[in-house]
């Protein structure tokens, strides 16, 4: 079935730094379970997955691996981690892990 608009906004956010991190991960697991991904919800996976929580990072690795299986997904999950990277001031380390997972995607 179809989200409405407003409803998925709602979990798009979150699904983002602002909440804890278990609502993250139900709401991350909702929008895998409609299968929808944009730019904000992949900002928010890889921004999860550099997480210093590994109760968080783990899970969001799984479900960047469930896009990447998507042929419909592998071209914008590289445009949104390229966009992600230049648009945020991260860690050498945290863009060597985003990297590394991405190579094995």
């Amino acid at each position: 079935p179809d989200m409405a608009n407003g409803f998925r906004n709602a979990l798009i956010q979150m699904a983002g730094p602002e909440y804890e991190f278990r609502t993250r991960i139900l709401a991350s697991q909702a929008l895998q379970r409609h299968n929808f991904l944009d730019e904000r919800f992949a900002h928010n996976l890889f921004e999860g997955y550099i997480s210093f929580n590994s109760r968080l990072a783990g899970p969001y690795a799984d479900i960047l691996k469930y896009y990447s299986k998507q042929t419909k997904y592998v071209i914008g999950l590289a445009f949104w981690h390229n966009t992600f990277v230049r648009s945020r001031s991260i860690s050498i380390e945290s863009r060597n892990k985003l990297q590394n997972l991405m190579s094995r995607l």
